[in-house]
């Protein structure tokens, strides 16, 4: 373990009284409290370097919401699986996207932002896909049943131009996508 260095730090009263409110595992006093916070920064400030720690600190931030979902689906009998889907798209779509780009100083080239473009459509689309496959039933399970049906009209109907604009013949698309 390395040398401790004493700190004296000003803080305005508000941050002193969050402080102090501040429930942290193991810590109890000012101190341990800002030596925590200091520790779980680093810990965060390091895991954005690599995917597994990025998509395990993405799990841990969404965990208190997903927690209270789950409880208050628990509690009244529903379930959402739209939710669930954002829920388990979310951190692994964060986590590829932070860590595409190392911040250690290594050059950054063309091939390294067309990675993060294919990588961002595949997730996109995985997304669109999943959600789309809930509306293959009458009713989803949802809080509100028919909230994908809802919205399943406008996107095939974009999804029939985009399909036409793709059917075009190459001399009459526009010049930008040929």
């Amino acid at each position: 373990m390395s040398k401790s260095v004493p700190l004296s730090v000003r803080v305005p009263a508000e941050d002193a009284e969050f402080l102090a409110r501040l429930r942290l595992d193991g810590a109890s006093t000012p101190s341990d409290k800002v030596r925590s916070l200091l520790a779980d920064a680093r810990r965060r400030h390091d895991g954005f370097r690599d995917y597994a720690s990025c998509l395990a600190m993405s799990h841990e931030m969404l965990a208190p919401t997903l927690q209270l979902v789950q409880e208050l689906e628990n509690r009244t009998g529903v379930h959402s699986e739209p939710v669930s889907k954002l829920a388990e798209w979310l951190p692994e779509a964060l986590a590829f996207f932070l860590t595409t780009f190392p911040e250690d100083g290594e050059e950054n080239d063309l091939e390294q932002i067309h990675a993060l473009e294919r990588g961002s459509v595949d997730r996109i689309f995985r997304l669109i896909s999943a959600t789309l496959r809930l509306g293959v039933t009458q009713e989803c399970q949802a809080y509100d049943r028919s909230v994908i049906r809802q919205r399943i009209p406008p996107v095939l109907e974009l999804a029939d131009i985009v399909r036409a604009g793709m059917d075009m013949p190459a001399s009459k698309q526009p010049e930008e996508d040929r």
